[in-house]
Protein backbone atom coordinates (compact mmCIF):
# COMPACT_ATOMS: atom_id res chain seq x y z
CA UNK A 1 0.00 0.00 0.00
CA UNK A 2 1.02 3.63 -0.38
CA UNK A 3 3.01 5.27 2.39
CA UNK A 4 0.91 8.46 2.02
CA UNK A 5 -2.19 7.36 3.98
CA UNK A 6 -0.03 5.36 6.40
CA UNK A 7 2.11 8.38 7.28
CA UNK A 8 -0.97 10.60 7.59
CA UNK A 9 -2.82 8.21 9.90
CA UNK A 10 0.17 7.70 12.17
CA UNK A 11 0.68 11.47 12.32
CA UNK A 12 -3.01 11.98 13.12
CA UNK A 13 -2.65 9.67 16.14
CA UNK A 14 -0.60 12.30 17.96
CA UNK A 15 1.32 9.54 19.75
CA UNK A 16 4.54 10.34 21.60
CA UNK A 17 6.15 7.22 20.12
CA UNK A 18 5.36 8.30 16.56
CA UNK A 19 8.93 7.79 15.33
CA UNK A 20 8.86 4.13 16.39
CA UNK A 21 5.48 3.66 14.68
CA UNK A 22 6.89 5.09 11.46
CA UNK A 23 9.86 2.74 11.77
CA UNK A 24 7.57 -0.27 12.09
CA UNK A 25 6.22 0.39 8.58
CA UNK A 26 9.66 1.23 7.19
CA UNK A 27 9.34 5.03 7.22
CA UNK A 28 11.57 7.70 8.68
CA UNK A 29 10.30 10.43 11.01
CA UNK A 30 10.66 13.12 8.34
CA UNK A 31 8.46 13.30 5.20
CA UNK A 32 9.99 11.45 2.28
CA UNK A 33 8.92 10.61 -1.28
CA UNK A 34 5.87 8.28 -1.41
CA UNK A 35 6.72 4.60 -1.50
CA UNK A 36 5.00 1.25 -1.04
CA UNK A 37 4.85 -0.35 2.40
CA UNK A 38 3.58 -3.66 3.74
CA UNK A 39 -0.16 -3.40 4.42
CA UNK A 40 -0.16 -5.89 7.31
CA UNK A 41 2.57 -3.93 9.08
CA UNK A 42 0.39 -0.84 8.77
CA UNK A 43 -2.64 -2.66 10.20
CA UNK A 44 -0.46 -3.82 13.11
CA UNK A 45 0.48 -0.20 13.83
CA UNK A 46 -3.14 0.97 13.61
CA UNK A 47 -4.13 -1.68 16.14
CA UNK A 48 -1.37 -0.46 18.47
CA UNK A 49 -2.75 3.08 18.19
CA UNK A 50 -6.39 2.20 18.87
CA UNK A 51 -5.88 -0.64 21.35
CA UNK A 52 -7.09 1.53 24.23
CA UNK A 53 -9.84 3.18 22.15
CA UNK A 54 -9.53 6.03 19.68
CA UNK A 55 -12.81 6.18 17.77
CA UNK A 56 -11.97 9.60 16.28
CA UNK A 57 -8.74 8.51 14.53
CA UNK A 58 -10.18 7.86 11.03
CA UNK A 59 -11.76 11.31 10.97
CA UNK A 60 -8.74 13.20 12.30
CA UNK A 61 -6.78 11.39 9.60
CA UNK A 62 -9.23 12.36 6.85
CA UNK A 63 -9.31 15.97 7.98
CA UNK A 64 -5.51 16.15 7.88
CA UNK A 65 -5.25 14.98 4.26
CA UNK A 66 -4.69 17.23 1.27
CA UNK A 67 -5.49 16.18 -2.30
CA UNK A 68 -1.96 17.17 -3.30
CA UNK A 69 -0.57 14.52 -0.93
CA UNK A 70 -1.45 11.96 -3.61
CA UNK A 71 0.68 13.46 -6.34
CA UNK A 72 -0.48 13.04 -9.94
CA UNK A 73 -3.47 10.93 -8.84
CA UNK A 74 -4.54 13.83 -6.63
CA UNK A 75 -4.05 16.27 -9.50
CA UNK A 76 -6.29 14.14 -11.73
CA UNK A 77 -8.92 14.15 -8.99
CA UNK A 78 -9.02 17.88 -8.35
CA UNK A 79 -8.90 18.90 -12.04
CA UNK A 80 -11.85 16.67 -12.97
CA UNK A 81 -14.81 18.76 -14.08
CA UNK A 82 -17.31 17.28 -11.59
CA UNK A 83 -17.29 15.22 -8.42
CA UNK A 84 -18.66 12.31 -10.46
CA UNK A 85 -15.68 12.39 -12.83
CA UNK A 86 -13.31 12.78 -9.87
CA UNK A 87 -14.68 9.61 -8.25
CA UNK A 88 -14.41 7.73 -11.55
CA UNK A 89 -10.72 8.64 -11.58
CA UNK A 90 -10.28 7.56 -7.97
CA UNK A 91 -11.85 4.22 -8.86
CA UNK A 92 -9.52 3.69 -11.82
CA UNK A 93 -6.20 5.01 -10.55
CA UNK A 94 -6.20 3.84 -6.92
CA UNK A 95 -4.25 0.84 -8.25
CA UNK A 96 -1.28 3.19 -8.68
CA UNK A 97 -1.27 3.71 -4.91
CA UNK A 98 -0.84 0.00 -4.17
CA UNK A 99 -2.75 -3.27 -4.08
CA UNK A 100 -4.27 -2.99 -0.61
CA UNK A 101 -7.68 -1.69 -1.70
CA UNK A 102 -9.99 -1.34 -4.67
CA UNK A 103 -12.84 1.12 -5.24
CA UNK A 104 -16.15 0.55 -7.03
CA UNK A 105 -18.44 3.38 -8.17
CA UNK A 106 -21.94 1.94 -8.46
CA UNK A 107 -24.64 4.03 -10.16
CA UNK A 108 -28.24 3.65 -9.04
CA UNK A 109 -31.64 4.18 -10.64
CA UNK A 110 -32.23 7.43 -8.74
CA UNK A 111 -29.31 9.16 -10.44
CA UNK A 112 -26.98 8.90 -7.48
CA UNK A 113 -24.01 6.61 -6.93
CA UNK A 114 -22.47 4.57 -4.12
CA UNK A 115 -18.69 4.61 -3.76
CA UNK A 116 -17.54 1.33 -2.26
CA UNK A 117 -14.27 0.28 -0.65
CA UNK A 118 -14.11 -3.25 -2.05
CA UNK A 119 -11.92 -6.28 -1.58
CA UNK A 120 -10.70 -5.42 1.92
CA UNK A 121 -13.02 -7.27 4.32
CA UNK A 122 -12.44 -6.20 7.91
CA UNK A 123 -10.97 -9.46 9.18
CA UNK A 124 -9.05 -7.54 11.84
CA UNK A 125 -9.39 -4.27 13.74
CA UNK A 126 -6.64 -2.52 11.78
CA UNK A 127 -8.49 -3.12 8.51
CA UNK A 128 -11.80 -1.89 9.97
CA UNK A 129 -10.14 1.38 11.05
CA UNK A 130 -8.40 1.68 7.65
CA UNK A 131 -11.72 1.21 5.85
CA UNK A 132 -13.37 3.91 7.96
CA UNK A 133 -10.41 6.15 7.17
CA UNK A 134 -10.65 5.42 3.44
CA UNK A 135 -14.34 6.36 3.30
CA UNK A 136 -13.76 9.49 5.37
CA UNK A 137 -10.75 10.45 3.23
CA UNK A 138 -12.71 10.18 -0.03
CA UNK A 139 -15.49 12.36 1.38
CA UNK A 140 -12.89 14.84 2.65
CA UNK A 141 -11.11 15.19 -0.72
CA UNK A 142 -14.48 15.49 -2.50
CA UNK A 143 -15.22 18.43 -0.21
CA UNK A 144 -11.82 19.93 -0.95
CA UNK A 145 -12.38 19.55 -4.67
CA UNK A 146 -15.82 21.13 -4.48
CA UNK A 147 -14.55 24.09 -2.46
CA UNK A 148 -15.45 25.69 0.87
CA UNK A 149 -18.68 27.24 -0.41
CA UNK A 150 -20.24 23.85 -1.20
CA UNK A 151 -21.92 21.79 1.53
CA UNK A 152 -21.20 18.31 0.19
CA UNK A 153 -22.90 15.74 2.41
CA UNK A 154 -23.44 12.04 1.62
CA UNK A 155 -27.00 10.73 1.82
CA UNK A 156 -25.82 7.62 3.64
CA UNK A 157 -22.64 5.97 4.94
CA UNK A 158 -22.26 2.28 5.77
CA UNK A 159 -19.56 0.07 7.26
CA UNK A 160 -19.40 -3.72 7.24
CA UNK A 161 -17.72 -4.05 10.64
CA UNK A 162 -19.31 -3.72 14.04
CA UNK A 163 -19.63 -0.20 15.48
CA UNK A 164 -16.97 1.22 17.81
CA UNK A 165 -17.95 2.23 21.32
CA UNK A 166 -18.93 5.69 20.10
CA UNK A 167 -20.13 6.69 16.62
CA UNK A 168 -20.60 10.37 17.39
CA UNK A 169 -17.38 11.36 15.60
CA UNK A 170 -18.55 9.53 12.48
CA UNK A 171 -21.97 11.17 12.52
CA UNK A 172 -20.44 14.60 13.04
CA UNK A 173 -17.87 14.15 10.27
CA UNK A 174 -20.24 12.82 7.60
CA UNK A 175 -23.35 14.81 8.59
CA UNK A 176 -25.66 11.96 7.61
CA UNK A 177 -26.86 8.59 8.93
CA UNK A 178 -23.99 6.15 9.56
CA UNK A 179 -24.80 2.44 9.79
CA UNK A 180 -22.59 -0.44 10.86
CA UNK A 181 -22.82 -4.18 10.24
CA UNK A 182 -23.89 -3.58 6.64
CA UNK A 183 -22.94 -5.39 3.43
CA UNK A 184 -20.35 -2.85 2.26
CA UNK A 185 -18.04 -0.05 3.36
CA UNK A 186 -19.43 2.81 1.29
CA UNK A 187 -20.86 6.29 1.02
CA UNK A 188 -23.63 7.44 -1.32
CA UNK A 189 -23.96 10.79 -3.08
CA UNK A 190 -27.14 11.94 -4.79
CA UNK A 191 -27.25 13.30 -8.33
CA UNK A 192 -26.88 16.91 -7.16
CA UNK A 193 -23.68 16.14 -5.29
CA UNK A 194 -22.29 14.08 -8.17
CA UNK A 195 -22.90 16.92 -10.63
CA UNK A 196 -21.16 19.46 -8.41
CA UNK A 197 -18.43 21.26 -10.42
CA UNK A 198 -14.95 21.14 -8.94
CA UNK A 199 -13.35 24.51 -8.25
CA UNK A 200 -10.18 23.63 -10.22
CA UNK A 201 -11.77 21.62 -13.04
CA UNK A 202 -9.73 22.02 -16.21
CA UNK A 203 -10.20 19.90 -19.35
CA UNK A 204 -6.79 20.67 -20.83
CA UNK A 205 -4.86 19.79 -17.67
CA UNK A 206 -7.09 16.75 -17.16
CA UNK A 207 -6.35 15.33 -20.59
CA UNK A 208 -2.61 15.67 -20.03
CA UNK A 209 -2.70 14.18 -16.53
CA UNK A 210 -4.99 11.30 -17.46
CA UNK A 211 -2.76 10.41 -20.42
CA UNK A 212 0.20 10.24 -18.03
CA UNK A 213 -1.73 8.09 -15.53
CA UNK A 214 -2.94 5.69 -18.21
CA UNK A 215 0.66 5.01 -19.20
CA UNK A 216 1.64 4.53 -15.55
CA UNK A 217 -1.26 2.14 -15.09
CA UNK A 218 -0.29 0.14 -18.18
CA UNK A 219 3.28 -0.23 -16.92
CA UNK A 220 2.18 -1.09 -13.38
CA UNK A 221 -0.17 -3.82 -14.58
CA UNK A 222 2.48 -5.26 -16.89
CA UNK A 223 5.08 -5.39 -14.12
CA UNK A 224 2.92 -7.33 -11.69
CA UNK A 225 3.08 -11.09 -12.05
CA UNK A 226 -0.05 -12.67 -13.49
CA UNK A 227 -0.62 -15.01 -10.55
CA UNK A 228 -0.37 -12.16 -8.02
CA UNK A 229 -2.72 -9.99 -10.08
CA UNK A 230 -5.30 -12.77 -10.40
CA UNK A 231 -5.11 -13.50 -6.67
CA UNK A 232 -5.57 -9.81 -5.92
CA UNK A 233 -8.69 -9.50 -8.08
CA UNK A 234 -10.18 -12.69 -6.65
CA UNK A 235 -9.58 -11.54 -3.09
CA UNK A 236 -11.05 -8.13 -3.82
CA UNK A 237 -14.26 -9.65 -5.14
CA UNK A 238 -14.99 -12.41 -2.61
CA UNK A 239 -17.31 -10.34 -0.43
CA UNK A 240 -19.66 -10.19 -3.44
CA UNK A 241 -19.26 -13.93 -4.17
CA UNK A 242 -16.54 -15.75 -6.09
CA UNK A 243 -15.84 -13.67 -9.21
CA UNK A 244 -16.26 -15.63 -12.46
CA UNK A 245 -13.13 -16.04 -14.53
CA UNK A 246 -14.52 -13.74 -17.21
CA UNK A 247 -14.89 -10.93 -14.65
CA UNK A 248 -11.30 -11.36 -13.46
CA UNK A 249 -10.08 -11.43 -17.07
CA UNK A 250 -12.01 -8.25 -17.82
CA UNK A 251 -10.46 -6.46 -14.82
CA UNK A 252 -7.04 -7.51 -16.06
CA UNK A 253 -7.75 -6.18 -19.55
CA UNK A 254 -7.83 -9.50 -21.40
CA UNK A 255 -10.31 -12.09 -22.66
CA UNK A 256 -11.29 -15.12 -20.60
CA UNK A 257 -9.64 -17.37 -23.18
CA UNK A 258 -6.38 -15.42 -22.95
CA UNK A 259 -6.38 -15.58 -19.16
CA UNK A 260 -7.02 -19.34 -19.26
CA UNK A 261 -4.15 -19.84 -21.70
CA UNK A 262 -1.69 -17.68 -19.77
CA UNK A 263 -2.48 -19.43 -16.51
CA UNK A 264 -2.02 -22.80 -18.22
CA UNK A 265 1.35 -21.63 -19.52
CA UNK A 266 2.37 -21.19 -15.87
CA UNK A 267 0.83 -24.56 -14.87
CA UNK A 268 -1.93 -22.77 -12.94
CA UNK A 269 -5.68 -23.35 -12.79
CA UNK A 270 -8.12 -20.58 -11.99
CA UNK A 271 -10.18 -22.73 -9.63
CA UNK A 272 -7.06 -23.72 -7.66
CA UNK A 273 -6.21 -20.05 -7.16
CA UNK A 274 -9.76 -19.35 -5.97
CA UNK A 275 -9.54 -22.14 -3.41
CA UNK A 276 -6.14 -21.01 -2.16
CA UNK A 277 -7.22 -17.37 -1.79
CA UNK A 278 -10.39 -18.37 0.10
CA UNK A 279 -8.54 -20.82 2.35
CA UNK A 280 -5.79 -18.32 3.16
CA UNK A 281 -8.24 -15.52 3.98
CA UNK A 282 -10.50 -17.79 6.04
CA UNK A 283 -7.57 -19.15 8.06
CA UNK A 284 -6.30 -15.63 8.74
CA UNK A 285 -9.70 -14.49 9.99
CA UNK A 286 -10.17 -17.58 12.16
CA UNK A 287 -6.79 -17.17 13.84
CA UNK A 288 -6.52 -13.38 14.15
CA UNK A 289 -10.10 -12.09 14.61
CA UNK A 290 -13.27 -12.81 16.54
CA UNK A 291 -15.53 -12.63 13.48
CA UNK A 292 -18.37 -15.14 13.59
CA UNK A 293 -18.36 -18.07 11.20
CA UNK A 294 -21.29 -16.44 9.40
CA UNK A 295 -19.22 -13.28 8.82
CA UNK A 296 -16.21 -15.28 7.62
CA UNK A 297 -18.39 -17.32 5.29
CA UNK A 298 -19.74 -14.13 3.73
CA UNK A 299 -16.32 -12.50 3.39
CA UNK A 300 -14.88 -15.57 1.66
CA UNK A 301 -17.67 -15.81 -0.89
CA UNK A 302 -20.03 -18.38 0.61
CA UNK A 303 -23.80 -18.04 0.73
CA UNK A 304 -24.12 -19.60 4.19
CA UNK A 305 -22.13 -20.92 7.13
CA UNK A 306 -22.71 -24.63 6.47
CA UNK A 307 -21.29 -24.39 2.92
CA UNK A 308 -18.23 -22.64 4.31
CA UNK A 309 -17.71 -25.25 7.03
CA UNK A 310 -17.93 -28.13 4.54
CA UNK A 311 -15.50 -26.46 2.14
CA UNK A 312 -13.01 -25.57 4.89
CA UNK A 313 -13.02 -29.17 6.19
CA UNK A 314 -12.43 -30.39 2.63
CA UNK A 315 -9.53 -27.97 2.13
CA UNK A 316 -7.73 -28.46 5.44
CA UNK A 317 -9.03 -31.66 7.03
CA UNK A 318 -10.07 -29.57 10.05
CA UNK A 319 -13.20 -27.73 11.08
CA UNK A 320 -13.16 -23.95 11.33
CA UNK A 321 -13.76 -24.10 15.07
CA UNK A 322 -10.83 -26.45 15.65
CA UNK A 323 -8.55 -24.02 13.81
CA UNK A 324 -9.88 -21.12 15.88
CA UNK A 325 -9.40 -22.98 19.15
CA UNK A 326 -6.00 -24.38 18.17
Amino acid sequence: MSSVPARAMIAASGRLDMASLFARVGLGPEPDPPTLIDADSFYDVVETIVVDGDDDLPFRYATSLDIDDFGVVGLAFKTATTIHVALERAERYVALLGDAVRYDLRLDAEGGATFVVAGRPAHRLGVAVANEGAIAALVAVCRQAAGPDVDLVPTDVSFAHRPPESIEAAREFFGCPVRYGQDVDAFRLDDTALDTPTRLGDDAISQYVVGHLEEELRVAVAERGLEARVRHVIGNGLADGVPPMRVVANRLGMSERTLHRRLADDDLRYQDLVVDVRRTLATAMLTTTDHTLVDIAFMTGFSDQSAFQRAFKRWTGRTPLSVRRG
